[in-house]
């Protein structure tokens, strides 16, 4: 888990590092694209990554 957490805080940085030429001429539409840069990729790893209902089911089980 903090592998996974670790990787989408590094991938956040790294696109705000690249992304943040918005901001200098920054018009709605950079910031528009920015935003889409920024959230899209953790979302995606978030996608890929989280537990099913099935494995959240399978680890209740076995606490209990």
């Amino acid at each position: 888990m903090l592998k996974a957490r670790m990787t989408l805080a590094a991938t956040a940085l790294v696109l705000l590092v690249l992304g943040s030429v918005a901001f200098w001429g920054s018009t709605l539409r950079d910031l528009l694209n920015l935003a889409i840069v920024l959230v899209t990729p953790p979302l995606f790893f978030w996608f890929i990554v989280r537990p099913t209902k099935a494995a959240k089911a399978s680890q209740r089980k076995a606490v209990e």
